[in-house]
């Protein structure tokens, strides 16, 4: 994953290389030179901008694993079927169109992602068809002549605002008046509490009657 545009047609020097990873990049063509890789066992090129596949792709003979989904490819090279040992292949997200070629033997189950020569059409979808427009008449749009104010329109208008204005005048006429019923109702609740209170007479100031002045009492000794 390093941006690559282009691998070099030098890399068929590599010729004892078993795997190579070139996924998630910009490369838009494997060079030619790829079949001189002759131990190649891993390929993997997903995730690119191949539109198409070498044809000397052939040449890699000992190759197992080849992963170009995930590509604008729209065919594969007539020489794949030439890839004897190959056991897995995945072209998910590829727009293949028209006839393919017949897919190598080795290819089992669910690694086999078509039979025969394989007929795609993802690049041959026909456009939808447009239906003639009908169309469309458009009538002038009649504006009424405004019309003049009326007397009706005006004593409607009349009887709004003064709504507006008496409406709050008569709110808070209405706040004063229950405050005033309040004030009114806790100062009668306090003049009846004054009238029924029962005066306070003071302490006693005149002269102590004979009786009335205590006498000493003895006490009894305390048993030890």
């Amino acid at each position: 994953s390093n941006q690559l545009t282009s691998l070099p047609e030098s890399i068929s020097g590599l010729s004892e290389l078993k795997y190579l990873s070139s996924f998630n990049n910009q490369l838009t063509s494997l060079p030619e030179s790829i079949s001189g890789l002759s131990e190649l066992r891993y390929l993997s090129s997903y995730n690119n901008q191949l539109t198409s596949l070498p044809e000397s792709i052939s040449g890699l003979s000992e190759l197992l694993y080849l992963a170009s989904d995930s590509n604008p490819l729209t065919s594969l090279p007539e020489s794949i079927s030439g890839l004897s040992e190959l056991k897995y292949l995945n072209i998910d997200n590829v727009p293949l169109c028209g006839p393919q070629p017949v897919l190598p033997a080795s290819l089992t189950g669910t690694n086999r992602p078509y039979e025969g020569t394989g007929e795609f059409n993802a690049c041959s979808t026909p456009s939808p068809t447009q239906s003639p427009t009908t169309p469309t008449t458009q009538f002038p749009t009649t504006q009424s002549p405004t019309a003049e104010p009326t007397a009706i329109n005006n004593g409607e208008s009349s009887a709004t605002l003064l709504a507006l204005i008496v409406g709050p005048l008569a709110g808070a006429f209405v706040a004063v008046s229950v405050f005033a019923a309040v004030v009114n109702r806790r100062r009668r609740r306090a003049a009846t509490t004054e009238a029924n209170a029962v005066p306070y007479a003071g302490p006693y100031e005149g002269p102590i009657a004979p009786d009335a002045v205590p006498t000493a009492v003895p006490l009894r000794p305390s048993r030890q």
